[in-house]
This record gives C-alpha cells, sequence and structure tokens, in this order.
C-alpha cells in the first residue's frame, strides 16, 4: 500500500507537471474490481466541480492511473451506467442458456479517457479509446475494459485493464461520480478532522 501511494503522488506531480493543472487529490474511497480495491481520490469538490483520479492494474505489478476530469465526469457516468446495463443483460442471457465460456466484445463509443502510468519516466497518454468485452469464464462474469499504449521515445508498451465483476462493482464506482455524495464525504471528514483538532 506504501509503495502504491508513492506512485500516485508520483503521478500526480507528474500530471501536473504536463500542464493539467490539477489540484491536489484527496483519498475518499475505494474501486471494487472483482474482489480487489483500489484507491480512488478527488479534488476538492468547488462548485459542484472536481476531477478524479481511479487506480487500476496495469501490465505485470503496475498500476495505471484514470484520470476523469470534471467536464468529462457526466459522459463518463453516463456511459458506465449503460455498460452496465447492458452487462447485467448479458449475465441474465448467459445464465438463462447456461453458457460457462464466452466472451463477446461491446461495440459502443465509451468516452475517451487519459492514463498515466510509470515506465522508464511517467507516462501521460490523452484520448484513449477503450476497448470494452464482456465474459464468462468458468461461470465467473465480468466486464474487461484495456488499451495497450506505447511509449515513443523507447517503444515500450503497457497495457491498461480495467475489470468489473458485478452490478455492485458498476454502482461502487458510480457512487463517486456522484457530486452530492462527495459533497457529502467531504463534508464527513472535515467534520472528522475538527474533531481531531479539538
Amino acid at each position: 500500500m506504501k509503495k502504491l501511494c508513492i506512485a500516485l503522488i508520483l503521478c500526480l506531480v507528474s500530471i501536473m507537471a504536463q500542464g493539467q493543472q490539477l489540484a491536489d487529490f484527496i483519498n475518499i474511497g475505494y474501486n471494487q474490481s472483482c474482489g480487489r480495491q483500489y484507491p480512488i481520490s478527488v479534488t476538492e469538490p468547488k462548485d459542484g466541480k472536481y476531477d478524479m483520479l481511479i487506480v487500476c492494474q496495469g501490465s505485470s505489478d503496475n498500476y495505471i492511473h484514470l484520470v476523469i476530469r470534471n467536464n468529462e465526469r457526466e459522459q463518463f457516468r453516463e456511459s458506465l451506467m449503460f455498460t452496465r446495463d447492458k452487462f447485467i443483460n448479458f449475465q441474465k442471457a448467459s445464465e438463462e442458456k447456461n453458457v460457462s465460456e464466452f466472451g463477446v466484445p461491446f461495440l459502443y463509443d465509451f468516452p475517451k479517457v487519459t492514463i498515466g502510468w510509470l515506465g522508464d519516466s511517467w507516462e501521460i497518454s490523452k484520448n484513449n479509446e477503450l476497448v470494452i468485452e464482456f465474459h464468462v469464464h468458468e461461470g465467473r462474469f465480468y466486464v474487461i475494459a484495456y488499451k495497450k499504449s506505447v511509449i515513443s521515445s523507447n517503444n515500450v508498451e503497457t497495457m491498461f485493464r480495467w475489470f468489473l465483476c458485478s452490478e455492485d462493482d458498476f454502482n461502487n464506482l458510480l457512487f463517486y461520480l456522484d457530486v452530492e455524495n462527495i459533497k457529502k464525504l467531504f463534508q464527513a471528514r472535515e467534520l472528522l478532522l475538527e474533531e481531531k483538532g479539538s
């Protein structure tokens, strides 16, 4: 966890150095991903606006950071809800037909995303089109969103992988994409800090 926090801080520094002018991120919760948890951090909401950073699995043991800017958040949220609903339908249809092994691409134009990862140095890649697939393997259902990126300076490849295995995984992330929920979390955080300070 300590290595992950250091990696997160380094990524934020790199993103800010790239001129995106992101404010400080605060860990506010966790992205559920098929039984594993990865940090979700957001900027402090101001006038209902905030940016989000989601940690996901990368190549090998590397972590990829998915950046959702405030102006991208609503479209990302709507696309995630649409994908969740289609995944639920896929799961029901597969169960009804007793399908235990199957994979199918989800042909949908998911919003382009910004990702960051650590290669020889921190790399930032904007406007990534994710490939999304629905799978059932040994009776277990999951969605994978992935994108292979190449570092232009040394032609090293990295793979962004984002797994969601249940309606709860989707709903957990959708919770953090709602500005009212984020406001409440920050209000609770401020009260906790005040109590500790008194």
